[in-house]
Parts: C-alpha cells; structure tokens; sequence
C-alpha cells in the first residue's frame, strides 16, 4: 500500500510513498505523523539538539545521525530510534563542478565564520542561558583546549566541579541553545587562529560577510558563493583546502571534508575521533593539531604539486569506493531491514 504524506507536509515533499524522509527534520509534524501512523525518517546533517524536541518521542519517528555520539545523548531524553548513517558526496558532481577555469589558490576556506550573523543564530544564542556565564566560558574554554571532547563529558565535568547537575536540569532545547553557542564560539575561534598561523600564505576564504571584520593583509575575502554549484571548481582550484571540523560533529567529520577528498584534492584538518576511519590512507599528515603544525604541513604541502597530486588521488579513491550516496542507501536499506518488523 502507497501512503502519502499527511496533507500538513510540505507540498513539495518527495514522491508518496509508506516511508516519509527529511533532511534536519525540516516542516515535519510529529504529531501528525504518528496519528497518521506513518513512519518517517529525518537525516540530520548537524546537531540533532537544533532540530527536535521532546514532541519528537514517536514509535513512528526515526533519526539518522552523522555522530555516533548523539545516539546515546538523545536516548537520555526517551528517543531510542536513532541510528548511525555518516555524510557521503557525490564525485561524479563534484567532478562536473571543478571543470570551470578558476584561478589557483595557495590556500582556501569555503566556510562562514560562523559568528551569529543573522536572525536565527541569534535567536539561538539568546536562548542559551546556562547556570552561569562562568560555566559558559569553562565549556567554551574546554572545548578550544580538548575539541575530542563530546558535550556529554564536558557537562559532566562542569557537574563535578560546580555540582550543578546540567544534564539533569536541561531540557532538549535549552541544551540545543548551550551547544549551539559552544559551537559557535569554539568553531570561529579555530577559523580565526587557523588562519593567523599562516601570515606568509595568500589566503583566499569564501563564506559569510563576517570574514570582512578580519582584518589581514594575506587573506583575501572572495565573497558568498553557492555551495551546490561552485564548491568543486574552488577544492580543485586550491593547492590546500582549509577544514575546521564544527564542534558539533563530536567524534566523527563534516560533510566537506569528503566532497574535497571528492573533487581529488587535498586538505588540512582539524581532527576528530573517528576520523581515520573514513580514509585508507593514513592522515598524520593531513591533520593538524595546532596551530604551528598547520602552518609547517601547509608549507610542506605547498612545495611539491607532485605530493598533493598523489595524496589527493588516494583521497578520492577512499571517497568512491567507501563514501558515495550509492552507499549510503545501502546502509540505509540495511536499517530499514533492522526496524521491518517495527513498521
């Protein structure tokens, strides 16, 4: 039997079928959805704690997380459907963006800098009122110094040492508004140090308009571009590629650091838990661990085209065979095969 999605769905929603899928969990009901009694699933590209609340305990309810950190963080709070499906790219598209002449770069970030530049992300930042700014600057301060650290254990820390018992206190979206200005606050701290490491390179950033208050004579502001259409021609265009992993990807990656591997190129990268679990090739060299490692394997990186050619084929070699969207629905059937009894 084919179901359609409730008539409170979006109209654009994808073809009627018994499943219903999202991305991020974006203009789902859940309400709705159990009463209709059909199942949906919701592959959330980021933090989890951005996008659902407790309305989202539904037998009928299904997250697909890219951390695997987050399985057992959300079952603190009663939701137990929640499986591991990592990013993926598409090599073949980002293959046909890279085709475009664009002039080669030393050294790129396509990113924004991710301070609270716009509307929502200020209304995030407002709502994130923990016990009290002292606890706030600890959790910011311990994840500059210790990024491998997941939120779970940093709270656990701030329990034992003010005894205030945060994760007993915090609803899911109080701990959402916490995490999202950990996030915030941790992650333009890396880009803005990353980028002061390498004063002798010309940088080139493309992102949000934040980047303009930077102010260094080496870094060149290029502007805002549309990921989906320019992102490979830049990754192709430049000798290194930039990549500070988001605080909120606690132990594994961000879906750019595969769709640089993707387009053959190179990067340099903060590190993650997981990390070398998603490459063949060993990433000692790829990742760095602060900033003077940064700026001595991007001097290293920068004085041999031949290197970054080979260590890029090796990337892209990982990503196709390991980390397509072609493999990612054959773990998702996988999952579907898990729960067939529960549908």
């Amino acid at each position: 039997m084919i179901r359609r999605p409730p008539r409170s769905t979006p109209s654009n929603s994808s073809a009627a079928s018994d499943v219903y899928k999202r991305q991020n969990h974006s203009g789902v009901n859940d309400e709705i959805f159990s009463e209709e009694k059909i199942p949906y699933f919701s592959w959330i590209l980021d933090n989890p704690f951005y996008h659902i609340n407790e309305s989202s305990k539904s037998s009928y309810a299904y997250f697909l997380v890219m951390d695997k950190s987050y399985i057992n963080e959300l079952a603190h709070y009663g939701i137990e459907n929640v499986f591991y499906l990592p990013p993926a790219s598409n090599p073949e598209r980002m293959h046909i963006m890279g085709r475009t002449t664009l002039r080669q770069m030393d050294i790129s970030l396509l990113d924004n800098l991710e301070r609270p530049c716009n509307e929502w992300r200020k209304e995030r930042l407002r709502e994130a009122k923990p016990p009290t700014r002292e606890i706030l600057d600890l959790l910011v301060h311990l994840k500059i110094q210790k990024p491998r650290m997941t939120f779970d254990e940093m709270f656990s820390f701030c329990d034992e040492k003010f005894q205030f018992k945060i994760l007993q206190k915090l609803d899911m979206k109080a701990r959402g508004s916490i995490e999202f200005r950990i996030d915030a606050e941790t992650t333009a701290y890396f880009k803005e140090n990353c980028l002061a490491s390498l004063k002798k390179y010309k940088i080139t950033v493309y992102g949000d308009k934040e980047w303009r208050k930077i102010n260094a004579s080496n870094i060149y502001y290029a502007g805002s571009v549309d990921y989906a259409s320019c992102a490979g021609n830049i990754y192709r265009a430049s000798n290194v590629n930039l990549n500070i992993i988001p605080a909120h990807f606690q132990t594994g990656i961000n879906p750019r650091l595969l769709d640089i591997a993707a387009t053959g190129a190179i990067f340099l990268t903060t590190p993650s838990k997981f990390i070398q679990d998603f490459f063949d090739l060993d990433l000692k060299y790829l990742i760095f661990h602060s900033e003077n490692d940064l700026a001595e394997k991007a001097e290293y990186f920068l004085k041999s085209r031949e290197i970054r050619t080979m260590v890029g084929n090796e990337l892209f070699e990982s990503v196709y065979h390991k980390h397509t969207y072609e493999h990612r629905i054959k773990e998702l059937l996988n999952i579907f095969e898990q729960i067939k009894p529960r549908l």
